[in-house]
């Protein structure tokens, strides 16, 4: 078996949430269990095209599937909502300048699972078309990240080979915000204090504006996440 994996466990531990990016069509997807036990999982989407709706077809088993590795988080204010981030096979790079995630919602309220397809809204400055940085880039799946303010269900991380902020839950392109990686003015190496190739985004347990940034450089932190432009300071002996 070859592919990526993640589990996510709810609020309260009553739900375990695994995601399988595999060559076969059998078991590759999101899946549900209350327990963990073999025999337990239920399959909420992904397996197959358009489960849910406008999830990108994979109808290749070769070595690069039209799309790969999956990330999940649950909202930490609300045990029935989760995000769901995957590479979805497109490169960022010329002639196609598309982003290289999917970004769904997943809703199981009730038990039954309603998806939100939220792709649309993914990074992408428009006439930006800089290749590595824009639109979204995920070097085939090496950096990713999704988190979620854990006092705010509304505002959602993605990061790539840069990260942003959403203040809508990227369900629009509106409230996005381009705060770590490279340059935004694309004139400059990098965001300042920052570095690209973003892997994870964990927040002060004590204080969910203070934030930490884990990429190719090190680890950063910020004093405040939802700033207007954030500013980070490299942690010593982290870079």
């Amino acid at each position: 078996i070859t592919g990526n994996t993640d589990i996510v466990i709810n609020n309260t531990g009553s739900k375990i949430y695994c995601a399988f990016h595999l060559k076969n069509t059998t078991d590759r997807g999101v899946w549900q269990s209350s327990t963990g036990n073999a025999g337990s999982w239920t399959l909420l989407g992904g397996n197959v095209a358009g489960t849910p709706a406008g999830w990108k077809v994979n109808d290749k088993t070769g070595a690069n599937p039209n799309w790969g590795r999956i990330l999940m988080k649950v909202v930490p204010s609300n045990d029935n909502l989760l995000y769901v981030l995957y590479e979805n096979g497109n490169s960022q790079a010329s002639p196609t300048f598309l982003p290289e995630a999917d970004l769904f919602k997943l809703d199981v309220t009730g038990g039954t699972p309603n998806w939100t397809n939220l792709s649309a809204n993914m990074p992408d400055i428009p006439g930006g078309n800089a290749e590595g940085s824009d639109p979204f880039a995920v070097q085939e799946g090496y950096d990713m990240l999704l988190s979620v303010k854990p006092d705010d269900a509304t505002t959602v991380f993605v990061g790539g080979t840069n990260l942003y902020r959403s203040a809508t839950g990227f369900s629009n392109t509106t409230g996005t915000t381009w705060i770590g990686g490279y340059a935004t003015d694309f004139t400059a190496r990098i965001y300042p204090n920052s570095h690209p190739d973003m892997h994870f985004l964990t927040f002060d347990p004590t204080n969910p504006k203070r934030a930490f940034s884990c990429d190719d450089g090190g680890i950063q932190v910020t004093e405040d996440i939802t700033a207007a432009s954030v500013s980070w300071t490299f942690l010593k002996n982290y870079h």
